[in-house]
């Protein structure tokens, strides 16, 4: 039962994120891949889940700790075995050192996670932490050649020449 807390503490950041994600990709990005052609399903694959791979990305990060409170909460509250638990328990007893070895346990372990995540999500990402992902990002001088240039790789790699 407490994992739920979890799952519903890590829900919204992630859709949250998400719904932001979709939310800043630009309309002439999805316009360039209807202009070549594209169906509904290139769109989302080749147009919008590149660009929001970064926000959902967070999200996940941001949501796995939210679990891990949510679910560690909702022990010390109705569970009977567990970590949150164990905490009250010591707490309670005053076990204040294994209280606080059992804080440092969870901290250390999440602390691994979130790294673990991260340079999971670095490999993934469809962009180069090089790169700048956005036009408005290139400096003013190549800011005219940017949107002719990202069309022609937009339509390249939809019709599979690139």
């Amino acid at each position: 039962v407490p994992f739920i807390g979890g799952i519903i503490a890590a829900f919204f950041p992630i859709a949250l994120l998400t719904i932001a994600g979709m939310r800043e990709v630009k309309r002439v990005y999805v316009d360039v891949a209807r202009t070549v052609g594209a169906n509904g399903y290139q769109i989302a694959t080749r147009v919008y889940l590149p660009a929001i791979a970064g926000q959902v990305f967070t999200g996940i990060r941001i949501g796995l700790g939210a679990a891990v409170t949510g679910a560690l909460l909702a022990e010390t509250k109705i569970a009977k075995a567990g970590l949150g638990f164990l905490i009250v328990e010591y707490y309670n007893q005053f076990r204040i050192a294994d209280m606080y070895s059992l804080l440092l346990l969870i901290f250390i372990l999440a602390a691994l996670i979130n790294w673990a995540m991260k340079a999971l999500f670095t490999k993934l990402s469809p962009l180069p932490r090089s790169a700048p992902p956005f036009t408005d990002q290139i400096p003013i001088r190549e800011q005219h050649r940017a949107p002719v240039d990202g069309a022609l790789r937009a339509a390249q790699r939809l019709n599979g020449t690139r």
